[in-house]
């Protein structure tokens, strides 16, 4: 840990900073955040990054009190529901040139856990040609964030990136000085004692006058910059000394070790975000995605399989994943046409597994499929040595098939200390009851219908 102390500290008090990593493609990458750079001290591409601010007066206050995922088409309004102690918001992207809307991504599940998309929302964004495109977090029509500025380059390639890149954030709503943004890409052989930690520390060339960090905090390990890694930190002008003018544009560089980054052009107004409010009015509303196939899973205790996965792949290997929500329920958007198959299973290791072979999807239809895994149906036996002895420990594996021949339900059971086990399923009849285990097998048993206890299996003691 390095610590130094100083009679002021660090401020987030107004603003909530986040860092998103958006990558939707192998082929097009999203970044940016909209600094203005000097044309005589040009940066090469961008690297893959959009700085977030939520405003000061901004319905969510953070990312830890955001919880609820309430979504519906169109925005209900009151007395139609009752409104959330923190409403849900939505990544939004526009098209910079037109502020054409191009797509929302609800700000939840694995985007809010790790701020990078998930699978989904990669679909649902789909593949964006290279250009600028713009985004900010809302909730309904009403921008509860800064407005980022954001690239697609299918060329960018972040070996070429800078040793040290400055990216200024625009001002928001009530606020004076600005955040920065400062990227350092590894290795650094012009300084080899350059550590990570002292990214976070960086001094500041304002207008030509160096400015030090106040206060200088770091948690965690001290190393050098590895090679190919790309190092962010985020910088608080209200942190540096002297004093920087509030207010007003600066030119401003930053310095670390032997490196110098490029000017970056602070703006004294938030003109981003005036544009999009401006434009906002004038379009139409955001349609809902295309809904493909849609569906409720049930798990094997008959409760709605909260957190549940389900798969859906086509005959290439391809997988589409989703999560599904609290109650239970899935959707998958912008799946090409075609047959898959279909699975779901409960989280963790072990579980059993529902399989629906040649599920056809549409792109214009919506398919529904729910998916139970409730153990309704059961039956039982023993396994022992052809001693009478109990075998203990050992894997008992069976299969079920659903009445239409498409769906299929696999699990297993371990035999206790007496030899016994019970296995249960969806379905009335297991297809397949056989030990899972090396050496020689006994023969398994085949359509065994529920309610049996005399599934016995007899082995060879060694």
């Amino acid at each position: 840990m390095r610590k130094e102390s100083s009679s002021a500290k660090i401020s987030f008090i107004a603003i909530i900073v986040l860092f998103c990593v958006l990558d939707f493609s192998t082929n097009a990458v999203l970044g940016e955040a909209p600094a203005v750079e000097d044309k005589t001290e040009s940066q090469s591409q961008p690297k893959v990054a959009t700085y977030i601010m939520f405003l000061p007066n901004s319905p969510i206050r953070s990312l830890e009190e955001y919880h609820h995922t309430y979504r519906t088409y169109p925005v209900p309004v009151p007395p139609l529901y009752k409104p959330l102690p923190i409403p849900a918001c939505d990544f939004e992207i526009r098209r910079a040139k037109d502020q054409k809307r191009i797509a929302r991504i609800p700000f939840t599940g694995y985007f809010r856990r790790h701020g990078e998309p998930g699978e989904s929302d990669r679909r649902r964004v789909g593949q964006l040609p290279d250009g600028e495109y713009l985004a900010a977090l809302c909730v309904g029509d009403a921008r509860c964030s800064n407005v980022a500025k954001i690239k697609i380059d299918s060329g960018w390639e972040p070996k070429k990136e800078p040793a040290l890149r400055l990216i200024g954030f625009p001002l928001g709503p009530g606020q004076k000085l600005s955040y920065l943004g400062l990227q350092a890409v590894g290795p650094t052989p012009q300084d080899p004692e350059l550590m990570n930690d002292m990214i976070a520390f960086a001094n500041l060339i304002v207008d030509g006058v160096i400015r030090a960090p106040k206060m200088m905090i770091w948690v965690g390990p001290v190393g050098p910059l590895k090679p190919g890694r790309i190092y962010t930190r985020i910088l608080d002008l209200n942190n540096y000394e002297p004093a920087i003018e509030p207010g007003l544009r600066h030119r401003v560089k930053a310095r670390v070790g032997k490196y110098e980054s490029g000017i970056a052009v602070i703006p004294a107004d938030d003109l981003l975000g005036k544009a999009w409010n401006r434009a906002t009015p004038m379009l139409a509303p955001e349609l809902p995605p295309q809904i493909v196939l849609e569906g409720q899973v049930i798990g094997p205790d008959g409760k709605p399989g909260s957190g549940y996965e389900v798969v859906l792949q086509d005959g290439r290997g391809k997988h589409y994943k989703e999560k599904c929500s609290e109650d239970g329920r899935y959707q998958f958007v912008n799946v090409l046409a075609g047959e898959y198959r279909l699975f779901s299973n409960p989280p963790g290791k072990g579980q059993p597994v529902l399989t629906v072979e040649k599920v056809r999807i549409k792109t214009a239809k919506t398919l529904v499929r729910d998916l139970s895994l409730e153990r309704k149906f059961s039956f039982s036996g023993k396994v022992v040595y052809d001693d009478g002895t109990s075998a203990v420990g050992l894997d008992v594996m069976a299969t079920w098939k659903g009445m239409d021949g498409k769906a299929e339900f696999n699990d297993f059971a371990v035999t206790d200390e007496k030899g016994q086990y019970t296995l249960a399923a969806p379905f009335s009849v297991a297809s397949y009851i056989g030990i899972g285990m090396t050496g020689p097998h006994p023969r398994p048993y085949r359509n065994v219908k529920a309610g049996r206890s005399d599934v016995k299996f007899v082995l060879k003691k060694k």
